[in-house]
Formats: C-alpha cells, structure tokens, sequence
C-alpha cells in the first residue's frame, strides 16, 4: 500500500507516469462522505523503492470532477475541471497547473474556461497532450445550440495551445458540436490536430486539419 493511507471514501480513476528518473502516481479521491474531490499524487525517485509523502494539488477549495496529466523533462502539467457548486451555481470550470522541479513546485491554478456567449453552460472532460514542443488542452463545453430549448444541450469540443509551456494560452477554437458527451483527446503532429472522441457506442477518429 504505497499511499499508507486509509480513510478514503473511494478511489477512482488513477494515472502512472514515468518521466527521467522520476515515477508519479496521480488519483483522484475523496475525504469521506460530502467532503470535496481532490487529486493526489505520490512520487519515487529510486525505481519504487522508496516514496514521497502523499500529496494534494495546490488548489485551494476548489473540488475537481476530472483531470488529465502529462509530463516533460522535470515539470509536469494538470488541466482538471471543477465539480458543479450547487451552492453558488456556478459551472464547472477548467483550470491548468504546472509543476516545477520534479513535483515540488507548483504554479498557480490559470483559468481557462470560456464564461460568456449565449450557449455557454458547463466546461467539462478536459484532456492535455504535449506534442511538437507544444501543449494542447481539449474540453467539451456544455450548452445551448442555435435556439434549442433549456433541456436539449449539446457539446462543443475547444481547443487552446501553448508554445511556452502554459505561461500563456491561444484563444479556444471551436473544432466540432454534438449532442452527446463525447470525451474528447486531441494532438498536435507536424501542424495537424488529431481529435479523438466517442461517437454512440464506438470510439472515431477525426482529422480536424491544418493547426487553427
């Protein structure tokens, strides 16, 4: 039991990443019942043998719904989207953060979503992929469609890059709507973005094009 810890309410959907000498474990998890999501991660900087302490995101009391990871050189970079607040109504939202030397600096959260626009409704499933010496962050954005009713949302896929390892961020570009949720995954290769995203029950593939 690498994590020694045993008050967890439940454990979901865990990621293993192996980057130079470093192995990260990163989770999602929950501090009993009603209390807010968060992700933890554990690092080795021996092959396994021995591990770091049990550590949270440096989020604050934002609580998250999903997440994804990747890693280059010694820094490794989050985008995780917020869980609905009930309380204040306010949506969920995506946020990215970056790590410095090997896990034991964090930047601060950067805001992401798009808030405005007379579809907009929730930021949901983000993705992030470092290709090319670029970072891309793919999401679904939830909302109204072109005059359909309240309860008839659709999903719109955006993407956002970065040159400069996420010290600033491209503007969202739209590459497709669909009325499911489709998890999208997208990369960037020799200046093509390659969408992958779930279509009814089979998985597809889509060739967006030339970079946006």
């Amino acid at each position: 039991n690498i994590n020694n810890y045993t008050r967890y309410e439940g454990y979901y959907p865990h990621k293993i990443l192996v980057q130079d000498d470093v192995i990260a474990i990163f989770w999602r998890s929950r501090y009993g019942s009603g209390e807010k999501p968060t992700v933890n991660y554990i690092f080795s900087e021996d092959n396994g043998q021995t591990w770091s302490e049990m550590k949270e995101l440096p989020i604050g009391d934002m609580s998250i719904d999903s997440y994804s990871v990747v890693a280059r050189g010694n820094d490794f970079y989050v985008v995780f989207a917020t869980e609905y607040d009930f309380t204040s109504s306010t949506p969920s939202q995506i946020y990215f953060l970056r790590s410095y030397s090997n896990l034991s600096l964090w930047s601060e959260p950067t805001f992401l979503s798009r808030t405005s626009g007379p579809y907009y409704k929730a930021s949901e499933n983000p993705s992030i992929s470092f290709e090319d010496d670029k970072l891309s962050i793919t999401w679904e954005e939830r909302g109204l469609y072109y005059g359909t009713s309240t309860s008839d949302y659709y999903y719109t896929t955006l993407i956002i890059f970065s040159e400069d390892q996420g010290i600033s961020w491209s503007q969202p570009v739209e590459l497709h709507t669909v009325k499911r949720q489709s998890h999208p995954q997208a990369m960037v290769i020799n200046d093509n973005v390659y969408l992958f995203y779930v279509s009814g029950n089979r998985s597809e593939e889509r060739r967006v094009g030339k970079e946006c």
